[in-house]
C-alpha cells in the first residue's frame, strides 16, 4: 500500500489514505469516461450542435424571415 500510494502521491499529487478510495478512484474514472463518451455518442447522434443559438441569432439578424 505504501509504495501504491507514494506512486500515486508523485504521479497524479492524489494520496489516498485507505485501500477503499484507492479502490473507489480506481473505478470511478474509468466508469466516468465511459458515461462521458456515450453522452457524445448521443450529443451527435441527435445533432445537438444544431442549438447553437449565436449562429441562430446571426441568422437572424442577416434574413428577416428567419423565424417565420
Amino acid at each position: 500500500m505504501v509504495t501504491a500510494n507514494r506512486f500515486w502521491s508523485q504521479t497524479f499529487g492524489v494520496a489516498f489514505s485507505n485501500k477503499r478510495w484507492l479502490h473507489f478512484f480506481m473505478l470511478f474514472v474509468p466508469v466516468t469516461g465511459l458515461w462521458m463518451s456515450a453522452l457524445g455518442v448521443v450529443g451527435l447522434a441527435l445533432n445537438l450542435r444544431a442549438y447553437d443559438f449565436v449562429s441562430q441569432e446571426i441568422c437572424a439578424a442577416e434574413d428577416h424571415f428567419y423565424f417565420l
